[in-house]
């Protein structure tokens, strides 16, 4: 390079560092609009505090992946400390010409300085946040980046490092000079909102160029595949969150939503596009090359109807490209993508989906945009590729559904022409565009966020999210088979369960208010929570039926803005006031320790009215609230709540605007004799060593099988203890329901007589399996065991104290069940354990008659011996001469035997 042209590159250099500092200290016109959260990108305060409550309490599936992610391959991958490349002149840029160099230096480079980000938080330790600073400070000082070709895809790999700058933005070992010296590195050679440095600054020559991440990213890619544009939106975001710059931040948002550029902002590109093509495609069946060759990869795309290269921009501002939700994901769930190759889909939406909960996390809404456009992409993609790859790649083994295909004949397929005219898809290709290798049954890499995101945050309802949970228990497989150990699903659990994992009442993020705006935390318990501190949700869509329930719209804006229940200013604060009938409210909270709480809020009724609480899905517990002229103390009842991030439910009944309510208090009681009759779910269950392990969903009672004893059966041990479970010598039957179950044997029983008496504990040595079970149309097994020892010697060794005594009822302490599923392959679910009448259990589990399909009952107490004959519970009775009184099944028909 001549010397006069290193000269002209120095003085916009020089100027720039000055420009940069003096634009990022500056608010952009509408910046007082907007204020970020943060942390506020991947992962809100209250989503590192439930982390933190279930790793301190050991909880699963959260500790284990943290033990995972505290290994070397996620901390230390390469060597977090070799030194950015230099350009001819010795200073830092980052040029390469193979892909694989480039998404090392900013992909995963970045990704451990991310993991060490989060175990900082996590830990308190600094050896992480020092890990993490080396590796941002590394890129301090550099003046340009890839800035040719794939430019825009290749900066956005650097998100994992603004993930980990938000993090570490309250570190004190970050100095304030290197933090704005990153700052400067991801907009140089400055941000303006006015003029393009990108048109002014970006060359082909990786000596001359002097343009990095913003501006390589800041107009997406109109003229190639939507992935490609889509990674740098994610990227964008990202920097404006950390940045504080909220123009940044809805310049991402707006185009990916198709809006209208901010007016004080740079416009977006004009089209529509027109050019000579890309060559002709190697698979015309399946996609033409219709249309752009961008020619020189530098111009000025705020210009229109001019021509670059071989490229014609047409008059239409805004226009808008693939790069967008809904032109990347067409109406019926179809990717623009979809014809090209399967690889590129499926990263693509995983893409989406991390894009979507970043908006999220600021209040935005892209999850139900487009009438839901993004579940409808989801489930188009997994339906292909995991029909295919569970039929073809795994014989069937997870569920049966036969390989869907769509068609243009059948509907399902669009025949149709990509926004920026340059791809024409013909018919779904399972095919790479390039290779022609087969690429249809990829997988998701992040299924657990899709799950969680829609099944939990958004409560989908199950039938339309089953495909994301099809790729759920496929990935946990997938995992599991590249264990250390190949019977231990604990071995190879990835940091995503970690960081991503929800309980079911999980919808929203916990904390408080200042200035109307949310401020993420989770409180730690023992406490008090003021009421007006439910959950929050999001700033556009209602959280009416996730994190609150209130059948009249909110008309107050006092305290919070996003709207919900009614709000007023009571008794020197603000409360939650005219409650309808029927309200409830979620509280996420932390406990320390397993133990049993007391309940109590400070509230006063007008009416009177009856306050529940539940936790975690349990049943309720309720008090009456007695008319008041001042607010009162209200205890509600005591529970036993299992260490870690739990969320707590108040409802309350009765005559609309009877209650105002202004806080929930928790506090530790003694746990002996406290007893409450609370519904048996996973809250619990504790994991015990012997024939299995499980995860457990702490919200929805479900249980996971993780350990196999056999390469086709999943089994493992459901143990509770330290219950105080009221049970009615009434229940006779005790019944167990979930998925994929083949039978349980109960293996021990832990009872006290009356409240005052000492536990008893008997154990059964091989296990007492249950003597009936059914199927429902819907694959639901229902397996029963019936309790009377005097009837049943079965269980005789277990509970025969209680049923013989002359006692109405008994206290439940702890029960433990050996349970098998019927395939590995399958998630196995217990989804309930209930102790019921008979009379209960007709009424709730029909199948257990329906599915004999027995007719109505005689009085005929002849028996034919030819024919077997069978009790109530599928026990065969052939060979007894006589009877005793009961009902009886005889060729699908019932008869009495009478005294």
């Amino acid at each position: 390079m001549k010397k006069n042209q290193k000269l002209q590159v120095k003085k916009p250099y020089l100027k720039a560092v000055v420009l940069c500092a003096l634009a990022l200290l500056c608010a952009s016109p509408s910046s007082a609009q907007r204020k970020m959260k943060h942390p506020g990108i991947s992962y809100t305060q209250a989503d590192i505090d439930r982390m933190k409550a279930m790793i301190a309490a050991r909880q699963e599936p959260f500790y284990t992946a943290y033990q995972h992610l505290l290994s070397d391959r996620y901390t230390n991958y390469r060597d977090y400390r070799a030194d950015i490349p230099v350009d001819d002149n010795g200073r830092k840029t980052l040029w390469f010409s193979d892909k694989v160099r480039r998404q090392y230096w900013f992909g995963q480079r970045g990704q451990i300085a991310l993991n060490n980000a989060l175990l900082w938080k996590l830990t308190g330790d600094t050896q992480y946040a020092d890990k993490a600073v080396t590796v941002l400070n590394s890129y301090i000082g550099i003046h340009s980046t890839v800035t040719y070709g794939t430019n825009c895809l290749d900066n956005a790999a650097c998100t994992p490092l603004i993930e980990a700058a938000e993090l570490m933005r309250d570190y004190e070992g970050w100095k304030a000079d290197d933090q704005q010296g990153f700052k400067d590195f991801l907009v140089y050679p400055r941000y303006s909102s006015k003029e393009s440095m990108y048109a002014k600054y970006a060359t082909t020559n990786a000596n001359t160029s002097e343009c990095t991440v913003y501006w390589n990213i800041y107009m997406g890619d109109p003229v190639r595949h939507g992935n490609q544009g889509l990674y740098g939106m994610r990227c964008m975001m990202a920097m404006g969150i950390y940045l504080d710059n909220d123009t940044i931040y809805e310049r991402a948002l707006n185009k990916l939503l198709s809006q209208p550029h901010r007016s004080d902002d740079l416009p977006y590109v004009y089209g529509p596009f027109t050019g000579p093509g890309w060559g002709p495609s190697k698979m015309p069946a399946y996609h033409w090359n219709q249309g752009l060759n961008a020619g020189d990869a530098i111009f000025d795309w705020q210009k229109h109807n001019g021509k670059f290269g071989n490229l014609t921009i047409g008059n239409i501002p805004d226009y808008g490209s693939d790069d967008e939700l809904k032109y990347w994901i067409y109406d019926n769930g179809q990717s623009q993508e979809a014809a090209r190759d399967q690889g590129h889909v499926m990263d693509g939406m995983c893409n989406m989906v991390d894009i979507a909960r970043v908006a999220w996390n600021q209040g935005d809404d892209m999850f139900t945009q487009y009438d839901k456009r993004l579940l409808k992409g989801l489930n188009y993609a997994a339906r292909y590729n995991y029909s295919w790859r569970n039929n073809h790649y795994n014989n069937g083994a997870f569920f049966d559904a036969e390989d869907y295909e769509p068609t243009v004949e059948n509907g399902e397929f669009y025949d149709i022409k990509s926004r920026n005219n340059g791809f024409w898809s013909r018919k779904i290709c399972p095919y790479s565009e390039s290779t022609m290798t087969w690429t249809r049954g990829k997988q998701f890499g992040t299924p657990l966020v899709m799950l969680m995101s829609y099944k939990v945050r958004l409560g989908e309802p199950d039938d339309s999210i089953i495909w994301l949970q099809r790729a759920w228990d496929m990935k946990r497989d997938t995992l599991n088979a590249l264990g250390a150990s190949k019977t231990s699903y604990d071995a190879c659990m990835l940091p995503e369960q970690l960081t991503e994992y929800r309980t079911i009442w999980m919808a929203g993020d916990a904390g408080t208010f200042a200035d109307g705006e949310h401020v993420s935390g989770i409180p730690a318990l023992p406490g008090t929570i003021k009421a007006v501190d439910y959950d929050y949700y999001n700033n556009v869509v209602s959280g009416n039926g996730h994190t609150y329930y209130n059948t009249e719209k909110r008309t107050d804006n006092l305290y919070r803005k996003e709207g919900g229940m009614q709000i007023a200013e009571d008794d020197g604060g603000y409360v939650v006031s005219a409650i309808k009938g029927g309200s409830w409210m979620n509280y996420t909270f932390s406990v320390a320790e397993t133990a049993t709480y007391r309940v109590s809020v400070k509230a006063k009724a007008t009416a009177k009215a009856t306050i529940g609480f539940a936790v975690d899905n349990s049943a309720v517990v309720k008090a009456t609230a007695d008319n008041s002229d001042k607010y009162e103390n209200i205890e509600l009842g005591t529970m036993k709540i299992v260490a870690g991030a739990r969320v707590m439910r108040i409802y309350i009944e009765g005559e609309d605007d009877a209650v105002k309510l202004k806080d929930i208090t928790l506090t530790k009681v003694a746990d002996a004799n406290d007893v409450t009759a609370y519904t048996w779910n996973s809250t619990d269950y504790s994991p015990v060593t012997g024939k299995g392990s499980f995860l457990t969903d702490q919200g929805t009672a479900n249980l996971y099988s993780t350990s196999y004893t056999t390469p086709s059966q999943a089994v493992f041990t459901i143990q509770a203890k330290d219950m105080n479970y009221r049970v009615g010598t009434a229940n006779l039957y005790l019944v167990m329901e979930g998925c994929n179950l083949d039978h349980a044997a109960m293996t021990s029983a832990t009872y006290r007589m009356d409240d005052n008496a000492a536990d008893v504990t008997k154990t059964s040595a091989n296990g007492i399996s249950n003597h009936l079970s059914a199927t429902s149309a819907d694959g639901k097994k229902v397996i029963v065991w019936k309790l009377d020892s005097t009837i049943n010697k079965r269980v005789k060794p277990l509970l025969e104290e209680p049923y013989s005594s002359a006692g109405n009822n008994y206290i439940l302490r702890g029960l433990s069940f050996l349970v098998y599923g019927e395939s590995a392959k399958k998630t196995t679910e217990v989804t309930g354990i209930h102790f019921l009448t008979l009379d209960d259990i007709k009424e709730q589990y029909p199948e257990l008659f329906l599915t004999l399909g027995i007719n109505p009952a005689t009085s005929d107490r002849q028996q034919k011996t030819a024919e077997p004959v069978y009790d109530i519970y599928g026990r065969r009775m052939s060979g007894e001469k006589k009877l005793s009184p009961g009902l009886y099944i005889q060729k699908n028909r019932k008869f009495v035997v009478k005294k």
